[in-house]
């Protein structure tokens, strides 16, 4: 199964170098992030393909994709040809380190990596200290203050504009 993810992932990300439209590049980026986060959740990986999907797809690449429909890019027509040679030569490069360090490496299986702490997963471990009553509190009231200090921040009392006063009608 990770083989047919590892091949889409493969397969997108050569579409992201190659697309012209640049919104269809930052989509076939999100769907290599995706595959390889599916990989290591395959894998028994499940934290790192989760922080793959959160930080990655939801942040930096919707990110992308923001920018790219703000600046409005508009496809360009250049030879892209002349990058052919430099990129075989490096691709070939990271297969040959792929190939060498592959054998030196011993795969772990789901059962030892899931049997640590009892058999309860590393996201339920976390879940439970970062989801505890105390931190939510904490977290929540460091965002409001953060929330009441940018407000503050921001707000100005110039003359002659126009603001809205709810209790002027009854302070007459």
């Amino acid at each position: 199964m990770s083989l047919v993810f590892g091949t889409i992932a493969v397969l997108s990300a050569l579409m992201v170098i190659t697309e012209k439209n640049t919104i269809h590049s930052v989509f076939y980026l999100v769907m290599a992030f995706v595959n390889s986060a599916l990989i290591l959740i395959i894998w028994g990986v499940d934290y790192l393909g989760l922080l793959l999907i959160i930080v990655y797809v939801g942040a930096i690449a919707i990110l992308f994709l923001f920018v790219v429909m703000m600046i409005n890019v508009k496809s360009e027509e250049t030879n892209r040809t002349k990058y052919v040679p430099i990129g075989l030569i490096v691709a070939f490069v990271l297969m040959v380190e792929v190939y060498i360090q592959y054998p030196h490496t011993m795969a772990v299986s789901k059962l030892e990596n899931y049997s640590i702490n009892g058999g309860v997963t590393n996201v339920h471990w976390l879940g439970e200290i970062l989801y505890s009553w105390e931190v939510v509190l904490y977290g929540s009231l460091v965002l409001l203050v953060a929330m009441i200090g940018a407000i503050v921040l921001t707000l100005s009392h110039s003359e002659g504009v126009k603001r809205q006063d709810l209790f002027s009608k009854w302070a007459q």
